[in-house]
């Protein structure tokens, strides 16, 4: 989660809370105002909750608006841990910075925004695009969204445990008491595949394949 800063043709500047999911590269929302306070990040997120639920741990830097009592306090209270990257290292949230350049490049440095709607009306498709129509090359597959889907098939607070390749058989979980449908462990296996036999001019097998089983750890089955 982070700001991208721009402005309207009339001077007026423009603030843009970017949101991404670091596991599937969906853009979820982007937030659009000429000014955003850390209330208007929790209503962001608890409209986001109710809609996908909520990750164990977001990462934010030191803006005033992530540091503020509003967001720590929500944290707090829904279980969300506020990972802080060091000052002067936004390497350390790579995902949002890469998905912020893509964002100036391809949308804001692209349009005069003369006022606050039809900056938001631009923004809206460019996200929608960028989710339904890129394909992203880290999964080596289709666009974020359809990422999305094969991990929202189950509770994306459990860790999976890889047992076989047989698609009938079930995956437990760490402890063991969890069974998950075979038809979520065949889109899993099937996004895993791809990421180790990737199309030409992709990266590696060993770096796709690495991303995919951080995937599987990180967001598919957890015990709560």
């Amino acid at each position: 989660m982070d700001f991208v800063s721009d402005g309207l043709c009339d001077g007026r500047k423009l603030r843009c809370l970017t949101i991404v999911d670091d596991c599937s590269r969906e853009c979820p929302a982007i937030e659009v105002d000429t000014s955003i306070t850390g209330r208007r990040v929790v209503a962001v997120l608890e409209r986001l909750a109710e809609a996908r639920g909520l990750p164990l741990s977001i990462t934010v830097d030191h803006g005033p608006e992530f540091e503020g009592q509003v967001l720590d306090a929500w944290a707090y209270r829904r279980g969300v841990q506020l990972n802080f990257i060091r000052p002067g290292k936004p390497v350390e949230n790579a995902y949002i910075e890469s998905f912020n350049g893509r964002f100036r490049d391809e949308c804001l440095n692209e349009h005069w925004f003369r006022d606050d709607g039809t900056c938001a009306q631009a923004i809206e498709a460019w996200r929608i695009e960028y989710n339904t129509e890129r394909p992203h090359s880290s999964w080596a597959t289709d666009a974020g969204t359809v990422c999305a889907e094969c991990l929202d098939e189950h509770d994306s607070r459990r860790t999976l445990v890889n047992t076989d390749h047989d698609d009938n058989a079930p995956i437990r979980s760490i402890s063991g008491n969890t069974q998950v449908a075979a038809p979520f462990r065949s889109s899993l296996l099937e996004l895993y595949t791809r990421s180790i036999f990737p199309k030409p001019k992709q990266e590696p097998p060993n770096r796709t394949a690495s991303l995919a089983l951080r995937a599987w750890r990180l967001y598919c089955v957890r015990d709560d």
